[in-house]
Formats: structure tokens, C-alpha cells, sequence
């Protein structure tokens, strides 16, 4: 099964660092923004079944909160994050929880993530007001830690059993499982280029409007896209939507 995982939350939170203590159990003192969205993956056996969770984690700065609402599309799983060390971070839920409701599925499992647990001297936010929080928004929580891995990989797979438990998902094609390219079963993707030409002229040649629009189809090659076009973007920012649309289409045109 395929589960398509968002991260989101105010900037500097956490996201992306829990996005790599899942993905690759690391964890880094420096701090990049996250432009856009920096993609995951990890491969697991829940309740039985071969599960793929593709990690969307999702950029937090109000600059880019246009732009992020576009991933939240298809999305199996939203985990809304906030900074026990900054309370504001829990306020500022609300906006990122009702974007959620408004532009990911109605289907799509909504949690509660407090990040850094571990600076217990430095606490904002009780667990008790968070679970208040959780309360209020018919939420599951629960409480980690980026920098020691505590309760990191709890908190995605509750998430993942619950929503293969209330039948979320796509099926993966034959040879996702053993780590190849992923599929998902009786679903065409619109053709790419005419995608990203579409999305190109519709956003005034956005570069990051239209590097929204990837989770859209060619799942499998998703992680590598992203990776050419922010290394276009980064070696050219002003001329970043020319160099996206003319790196996809190099890519992809046959």
C-alpha cells in the first residue's frame, strides 16, 4: 500500500527534522528552510500489509503557504505539528488546520504532533493543553522527539494503522515492494509536460506553483524531479521557472 504523509506546521518547528529521523534516523543542528516541499519515504510492515508512507514535508513560512496548500492534495495523512518549546506554534494551528480541512480529502487523518519533547526545561505547552487542543478538533496526539528519535516512529505509525484501518491508501504495482519505481493500480497520470506547461502560463511562470502540481502523477520519480529542479532553481533563481519547465520537459518529453 502507498500513504501519501503531509508535515505541517509554522516554520521551525521541527518538520523537517522528524521527517528525517523517520526517513533516515538522523538528526541535524542545522536549520535550511524548507522551500516548497522536501520528500521522504519509508518502507514498513503494518498490520500485515507492505507499506510505502511517501513523507510530504511542506514549508511553514507564510511566503509559501499558497503554494503548500497545493500538496495537500490526495493526501492518506496530515500530521499538524507545533514546537512544545512555542506556544504560538499551537495557536497558529488553527490557520494550518482549517487549510488542511479545506484543501486535502475530507477522508484524509488529521494528527496532533507536539515536537521536542526533550527540552522539558524549556516547555511552553502542557500536555494537557495540547490534548485540550486535540479535544476541541477530534484529533489523536501525541508527543516526540526529533533530536533522540522518541516516540518518532510512534507517531507515524499509529497514523499509518489507522488509516489503512479505516481503508485509506492506494495499492502499489508490482515492484514498488521490493523498492522500485511505485505505481498506483487503475490510475492514468495526465501527461506531464502538458501538466507543467498548464500549470506554468496559469501562475505567471511561478517556479514553486508549478513544482506543486509533481504529486499530481509519475509518483515512482516524484523524490528525483524535485531534486533537478531545486538544483536548477538554486544554481538560477531568477531564472527558476525557465529552467524548471525546460528541465521537465528535457526530462520527461518524448
Amino acid at each position: 500500500m502507498l500513504l501519501k504523509v503531509i508535515i505541517v506546521g509554522d516554520a521551525g518547528v521541527g518538520k523537517s527534522r522528524l521527517k528525517t529521523q523517520f526517513c533516515d534516523k538522523t538528526f541535524t543542528h542545522d536549520y535550511d528552510t524548507t522551500i516548497g516541499v522536501e520528500l521522504g519515504a519509508r518502507m514498513l510492515q503494518i498490520g500485515g500489509k507492505l507499506t510505502r508512507l511517501q513523507i510530504w514535508d511542506t514549508a511553514g513560512t507564510e511566503s509559501f503557504r499558497s503554494i503548500t496548500c497545493g500538496y495537500f492534495g490526495r493526501a492518506d495523512i496530515a500530521l499538524l505539528c507545533f514546537d512544545l518549546t512555542q506556544k504560538v506554534t499551537l495557536k497558529g494551528l488553527r490557520r494550518w488546520l482549517s487549510d488542511v480541512r479545506t484543501y486535502a480529502p475530507p477522508t484524509t487523518l488529521i494528527c496532533l504532533v507536539g515536537i521536542k519533547s526533550d527540552l522539558n526545561a524549556e516547555r511552553e505547552v502542557s500536555t494537557e493543553t495540547a490534548q485540550e487542543f486535540a479535544d476541541e478538533e477530534d484529533l489523536d496526539y501525541i508527543e516526540c522527539s526529533a533530536k533522540t528519535g522518541d516516540n518518532v516512529n510512534a507517531a507515524f505509525i499509529k497514523a499509518a494503522q489507522e488509516a489503512l484501518g479505516r481503508g485509506l491508501g492506494t495499492t502499489l504495482e508490482i515492484g514498488a515492494a521490493a523498492g522500485g519505481a511505485v505505481g498506483v493500480n487503475n490510475q492514468q497520470p495526465p501527461d506531464p509536460v502538458n501538466e507543467m506547461r498548464r500549470c506554468y502560463l496559469r501562475n505567471r511562470g511561478s517556479h514553486w506553483a508549478a513544482v506543486q502540481i509533481f504529486g499530481l502523477f509519475k509518483n515512482n520519480s516524484v523524490e528525483e524531479c524535485m531534486k533537478t529542479l531545486n538544483e536548477r532553481a538554486d544554481k538560477n533563481p531568477r531564472g527558476a521557472s525557465n529552467a524548471t519547465y525546460a528541465a521537465f520537459s528535457s526530462q520527461y518529453a518524448k
